[in-house]
């Protein structure tokens, strides 16, 4: 994930809204519609950095 996403708020913001950057994507709003809070976002952008 680090060479796809340098940049970490990138990262974040894709997990965010997926939508601004692909908007035919099928991967949720997760922040946009707030089906995860701000921490498990976090840990999300954390976890996959690990990937």
């Amino acid at each position: 994930m680090k060479a796809r996403f340098p940049d970490r708020a990138k990262l974040r913001a894709q997990v965010w809204n997926a939508m601004d950057n692909n908007p035919g994507t099928r991967m949720p709003a997760f922040g946009k519609y707030q089906a995860l809070s701000e921490a498990e976002i976090d840990a999300i952008v954390d976890y996959l950095y690990t990937l």
